[in-house]
């Protein structure tokens, strides 16, 4: 049965890529039963899709062209970059993103403050998305 959900998982996500023209993965956090989207491309092909998956017609692009992190309630987080992370500054960006997503899906989801008591769990988060993410991002498959 697995399998059967990622395939339909997989085709849903291939279809999502022609419509919009980015990469998007996903990062599933197992143990809270939550997930993180990435999407790689142009600025303008990810403003289209976040109206869409957020269906909110007014959503606006990324402040930023280093990359961006977005969500609404109810739906799944994503995490915009431009490319695959290649330079110090992009693999900086991304992790800053990461950042963000670790702390909506912890603190607003897992009702967890981040502080000197649960930083460990907030750093494993991050280092477990960081390689989910990294590992993910083919080289036949860079935007």
């Amino acid at each position: 049965m697995a399998r059967v959900k990622q395939r339909a998982a997989t085709a849903k996500v291939a279809k999502l890529e022609r419509k919009f023209g980015l990469v998007i993965l996903t990062v599933h956090f197992g143990v809270f039963s939550h997930e993180l989207m990435i999407a790689l491309g142009a600025a303008e092909s990810f403003e289209k899709f976040a109206r869409w998956e957020y269906d909110d017609p007014d959503y606006v692009g990324p402040e930023h062209a280093r990359g961006s992190f977005s969500h609404r309630d109810g739906r799944i987080p994503v995490i915009w970059l431009p490319r695959y992370p290649r330079t110090p500054d992009d693999h900086g960006t991304m992790t800053h993103e990461v950042f963000h997503a670790v702390s909506h899906i912890l603190r607003d989801w897992a009702q967890m403050e981040n502080n000197m008591h649960t930083e460990e769990a907030f750093a494993h988060a991050m280092g477990f998305c960081v390689t989910e993410i990294l590992s993910k991002m083919k080289p036949n498959r860079r935007k």
